[in-house]
């Protein structure tokens, strides 16, 4: 199980580390194309900036979800505490990409000349990054709870199956 998680976290730490890479262009592009339009010191520019970090957020946490289902669904043995753990760490794995969010939106602020809203930007993006680890929790507490449900109702197919296989082999 260690080395499905191992690989897992590799695949979103690889996703996250390309999407925290590419924010500064994405800004950048933001900015340059409000500057074209003369609304680079305006509100217009931080809610595009905002939605430009939230959309980073909700991109890595599709990422997440993808790739620890996938560990889940390849192990052969899963535990509640595995689960757990698996929550723990793909939750974790957002802050890096909160930090560079709240760095580009404090930087906007300043620059629109609006550095008040910086306290509640950094909240906004922090609500999006708690509603992300919820949607990775229940996502991954789902999987375990469907593979839990779906091994308990293949059980009284498979024990039939099974004694008859032992008892043709005895006969033949």
């Amino acid at each position: 199980m260690a080395d499905l998680q191992q690989l897992a976290s590799q695949k979103a730490e690889a996703a996250l580390q390309r999407r925290v890479d590419t924010l500064p262009a994405e800004v950048q592009a933001i900015q340059r194309e409000l500057n074209a339009r003369g609304l680079l010191r305006s509100g217009a520019m931080l809610n595009r900036m905002l939605a430009a970090c939230r959309a980073a957020i909700d991109a890595q946490a599709s990422t997440v979800i993808a790739e620890y289902e996938w560990a889940v669904g390849q192990a052969i043995f899963v535990s509640q505490s595995w689960i757990e753990r698996l929550v723990a760490e793909a939750s974790a794995s957002f802050s890096p990409l909160q930090s560079a969010g709240e760095r580009h939106l404090s930087t906007a602020s300043e620059l629109a000349g609006r550095r008040e809203l910086s306290a509640r930007l950094h909240s906004d993006l922090k609500t999006t990054v708690e509603a992300a680890r919820q949607n990775v929790g229940l996502a991954l507490r789902s999987k375990f709870a469907e593979r839990k449900r779906g091994l308990l109702r293949a059980l009284p197919a498979f024990i039939p199956r099974q004694l008859a296989r032992i008892f043709a082999a005895g006969h033949a």
